[in-house]
């Protein structure tokens, strides 16, 4: 992106912060916001049958969490 754009896409976002452990989004909770990990580590886990929320993926500084479910139904797909 240009600076211009992501000077524009900056001044849509607001700040959050979690706590270590925290739940940030929960399968199938409807969300229609887009997160960019500022810093940290935000562990992505599913529900499985039989086995409990199971993590599939861990992201770090500068991933971007929940573009699936802005691209989908805007349902989380996973527990974030």
């Amino acid at each position: 992106l240009s600076r211009s754009r992501w000077l524009q896409l900056l001044s849509q976002t607001h700040k959050r912060d979690c706590a270590a452990g925290e739940v940030l989004l929960d399968e199938g909770d409807f969300n229609p916001n887009l997160y960019l990990l500022v810093e940290g580590r935000v562990d992505l886990a599913m529900k499985v049958t039989g086995r409990g929320w199971v993590k599939i993926l861990s992201l770090s500084r500068g991933d971007v969490i929940a573009w699936s479910a802005m691209l989908a139904s805007g349902r989380m797909t996973c527990r974030a």
